[in-house]
């Protein structure tokens, strides 16, 4: 499991020239597709140990009575586990999401101007003549808007995902 954290270990920046020449050599710089190559390779690691550890918090024996009650191996996970690993689901996702959503650094190397982001799109409101700060204030404003949004829906399933381990029956 610690080989899934090690790109943890590395600063963001220390790991450009490499992501940027791979990227080169796929041929899908400055295209959507490197930013979501990118946003995976640095957000997968945490999201299977946040999941691995959940998984196995989670006791057999809903398993062992699924397959009792007549299940087989994917009914037992359809019906039984995938409820009980929303909390965890929606917390891994609003991780990624936040993730993607905030990242300015490989934005700004992998992005043009056809496939920019929200933070390379705002920082380009910042000259060395000066700041359009009524642009920049109305820009982060709304860039907050989905976030707010994604709470908002997120809010019941996050609360159950911190309180999952406190009670046990």
């Amino acid at each position: 499991m610690g080989l899934f954290l090690c790109n943890n270990m590395f600063p963001t920046v220390l790991l450009l020239i490499p992501l940027y020449a791979i990227m080169r050599g796929w041929g899908v710089l400055y295209t959507p597709t490197a930013l979501i190559l990118a946003y995976t390779t640095f957000t997968l690691p945490f999201c299977v140990w946040l999941l691995n550890g959940y998984i196995k918090d989670t006791p057999v024996s809903l398993e062992e009575a699924a397959l009792i009650d007549g299940c087989n191996r994917y009914q037992a996970f359809m019906k039984v586990f995938l409820p009980i690993m929303k909390p965890c689901l929606v917390a891994t996702g609003v991780y990624i999401f936040m993730q993607a959503w905030n990242e300015y650094t490989y934005a700004s190397l992998l992005s043009n101007a056809d496939s920019r982001t929200i933070t390379v799109a705002l920082k380009t409101l910042i000259g060395q003549l000066g700041v359009q700060w009524d642009m920049l204030t109305a820009g982060g404003i709304i860039s907050v808007i989905p976030v707010c949004i994604m709470f908002f829906f997120a809010q019941k399933r996050l609360i159950e995902g911190l309180t999952a381990g406190a009670v046990k029956g």
